[in-house]
C-alpha cells in the first residue's frame, strides 16, 4: 500500500477566509468599543476645563469683594440683552490699588464675565478682563439680615467637541463669601 502525503505549502482559501472575518469581527468590535471611551474622556476634560475656570473666577472674585467696603456693595440687574439671569456687582476697595483702581466691577457680558478694576472718580477704567467664557448665569445677591455675606452663584456651560453625540457640561457653583465689617 502506498500512501499519499500532502504537500501543505501555504494556507488554503476558506482558511484564510475564516482568518479574515475573524480579524474583520475584532477590528469592528475594537472601533465600537473606542468611540464611547473616547467620547468619555473628552467629557472629562472639558468637565475639568469647566470646574477650573469656575474655581479661578470664584477665586478672582473673592479676593477682591475680600478687599472691599462691605457698605459700598451694588447690586444690579442690567437693562437688555442678555436674557439670561444675570446681575452686576460693583464695590469701592478699602484701601487703592497701586495702579490706581479704587473700584471693581463684574458682570456677564455675551456669555463672558468680565472684571472691570476701576476709579470712578476720574471714570477711567484701568483694566478690563475677561474671567470665563460660556457662562450663562451670574447671579449675586446678599441676606438684607446680614448685608456682609454676598452670594454668588456662576453657571458655565461648555459644549464637548468632535463627540459622536452632541452634549454640554454644565458646572452650577454657590459661594458664599463673608465681608469684613468696615
Amino acid at each position: 500500500m502506498t500512501t499519499f502525503k500532502k504537500n501543505r505549502h501555504g494556507y488554503s482559501m476558506i482558511e484564510a477566509m475564516i482568518t479574515l472575518a475573524i480579524v474583520g469581527m475584532i477590528a469592528l468590535y475594537v472601533t465600537m468599543l473606542h468611540t464611547p471611551v473616547v467620547d468619555f474622556f473628552r467629557r472629562g476634560q472639558v468637565h475639568q476645563e469647566t470646574s477650573m475656570n469656575i474655581r479661578t473666577s470664584l477665586d478672582i472674585m473673592t479676593h477682591a469683594l475680600e478687599q472691599g467696603k462691605a457698605t459700598s456693595i451694588h447690586i444690579s440687574t442690567p437693562p437688555g440683552p442678555p436674557l439670561l439671569p444675570n446681575s452686576k456687582l460693583d464695590f469701592v476697595l478699602t484701601t487703592p490699588l497701586i495702579t490706581g483702581t479704587t473700584a471693581y466691577s463684574f458682570f456677564l457680558s455675551n456669555h463672558n464675565l468680565q472684571m472691570y478694576e476701576y476709579n470712578p472718580n476720574v471714570n477711567v477704567t484701568i483694566l478690563a478682563k475677561t474671567l470665563a467664557t460660556n457662562v450663562s448665569s451670574l447671579i449675586f445677591a446678599y441676606d438684607t439680615s446680614n448685608p456682609f455675606i454676598v452670594y454668588i452663584n456662576l453657571r458655565i456651560e461648555a459644549a464637548t467637541k468632535n463627540t459622536s453625540e452632541s452634549t454640554a457640561v454644565t458646572q452650577i457653583v454657590n459661594q458664599d463669601i463673608h465681608l469684613e465689617v468696615n
